[in-house]
């Protein structure tokens, strides 16, 4: 399993479209992406324009699935906009015991 991990900052006064996006985003991912295991949308409780995507995918083709999909490609023309900077994207393996 692939786990990915988006952190991204919204512009002042963008937070609630930038949430919008996100959910919009998240449904159309657990829609139209079978090896999408997770793909989950969060705001930090301590600074609302800071957020975060916690995405868990069955393999390494999976994510290259979601990443060369039509629906996040247009998301993230849509999402960069309401960015104060590029988002921080890290990839990960999960630790097998633990699930």
């Amino acid at each position: 399993m692939v786990v990915a991990t988006m952190r991204m900052r919204a512009r002042k006064g963008e937070e609630a479209a930038l949430a919008r996006e996100l959910c919009e985003l998240a449904q159309r991912v657990r829609e139209l992406e079978p090896d999408c295991l997770l793909y989950r949308a969060a705001r930090s409780q301590h600074d609302e324009r800071l957020f975060i995507v916690l995405e868990h995918y069955r393999d390494a083709d999976a994510l290259a699935a979601h990443a060369n999909s039509e629906h996040y490609r247009d998301a993230v023309t849509a999402l960069l906009e309401r960015l104060e900077e590029r988002p921080e994207i890290s990839l990960f393996d999960a630790i097998d015991a633990c699930t």
